[in-house]
């Protein structure tokens, strides 16, 4: 199974985003919904999914992760955790602040 099947994603936006942005987001496939101005209605919004990032035009923003879970999704599906590109994902996904964010480290993973 593909991970991307598996495991839920979204790029979580206000009214204030580009929409060019929004529009190749989408393009890929990313879901991208649409909520209030305010860091408190991304940040509920992005909970909702294994893997949500947000950002404001102001800068603020971080990408949170449901860690655990996910590694039982890749166990549950026959992913072998020692495998090279497997683990380097689930250290990829330990980069993140999610308490408050880190614009410098979010900017790169979203990279």
């Amino acid at each position: 199974a593909k991970l991307s099947n598996l495991v839920t994603f979204a790029v979580v936006q206000t009214g204030y985003a580009n929409s060019a942005a929004t529009n190749y987001l989408t393009s890929k496939g990313v879901e991208v919904p649409k909520v209030p101005t305010g860091v408190k209605h991304l940040h509920h919004k992005a909970q909702q999914y294994d893997i949500g990032v947000y950002f404001e035009a102001n800068g603020h923003g971080a990408i949170i992760t449901k860690y655990k879970k996910i590694v039982q999704i890749l166990q549950d599906n026959g992913f072998d955790l020692a495998d090279k590109a497997v683990n380097k994902f689930l250290k990829f996904l330990l980069l993140t602040n999610e308490a408050v964010g880190d614009a410098m480290t979010v900017l790169l993973m979203m990279e």
